[in-house]
């Protein structure tokens, strides 16, 4: 398995989830080594995409590096992990565009860009020893596997999701053509206290799904699309470790907050 990177410059604009500005991100090849990293183009200071520059994860993730943020790289990061970009350069203003609410129009940048096999070797973390991870009733367990697999269930009783599982044995193809397309979704009775803090401001029923009891307001396109959605973000996290897993993953009712304290049990640093 060897790193990669994108082969050409793209670009994409749209309106930032949480901060409702206008967002643009420009991706740019980059050398074997280099790793996943942002460029403010407001002030010049640069990001890596790593566990250590994560200070908040409420609803989504934060990454923070001397006076530049990055807000809400998740679905962005799913994208280029499950690709395989291990090198790139990301130039942005703002906050990263929510675009559809799913990680799929990020894939169609990745492919629009084409992705160019290096010589350096991927770096790969092999699961050797069960971690285990409780908060409450949210659970996190990583077992030792020859393959990277995520089983995932979520729990949301009385509403229109209800209790939804996924069993995924990672695949680039089915991660593209139907996990990918997966949106964002929020709680209706949560919005106006997301709003009070300051987010999902930039939310609307073209890059989310609003859960209303037993009914939603927007779009759905798949099957188990809310579970699906909470794969997309794992691999978003995840990312942050810098390395491709080997392990069997298992996530109940967990989130970013869980998903962050597991990448961070596997890098052996502590947290925000």
């Amino acid at each position: 398995m060897k790193e990669r990177t994108i082969g050409s410059i793209v670009s994409a604009e749209g309106i930032g989830l949480h901060s409702k500005k206008k967002g643009q991100i420009i991706l740019y090849p980059a050398d074997e080594g280099t790793g996943i990293v942002f460029d403010d183009l407001d002030t010049g200071y640069r990001v890596e995409a790593t566990i250590e520059n994560v200070v908040d994860d409420r609803r989504a993730i934060t990454l923070r590096s001397n006076k530049a943020f990055v807000l809400t790289p998740e679905h962005l990061l799913s994208a280029l992990y499950a690709m395989g970009i291990t090198n790139v350069i990301i130039k942005y203003k703002n906050e990263i565009p929510i675009l559809d609410g799913s990680a799929a129009p990020f894939i169609e940048l990745i492919k629009k860009a084409g992705i160019v096999e290096q010589q350096r070797e991927r770096a790969i973390y092999k699961i050797e020893n069960p971690i285990y991870i409780k908060n409450n009733d949210k659970i996190a367990l990583a077992l030792p596997s020859s393959s990277f697999r995520i089983r995932y269930l979520i729990d949301y009783p009385n509403t229109y999701i209800g209790s939804q599982c996924y069993d995924f044995l990672f695949d680039e193809r089915v991660f593209i053509e139907d996990i990918s397309r997966a949106k964002t979704f929020v709680l209706y009775e949560d919005i106006e206290n997301l709003k009070k803090s300051g987010l999902s401001l930039g939310g609307n029923l073209e890059n989310a799904i609003v859960v209303k009891g037993n009914r939603i307001l927007g779009k759905m396109s798949l099957e188990r699309e809310f579970v699906k959605h909470k794969i997309v973000d794992f691999l978003g996290d995840i990312s942050l470790l810098g390395k491709f897993l080997i392990g069997d993953f298992i996530l109940i009712k967990a989130g970013h907050k869980l998903h962050l304290e597991l990448v961070r049990k596997l890098k052996g640093v502590g947290g925000i």
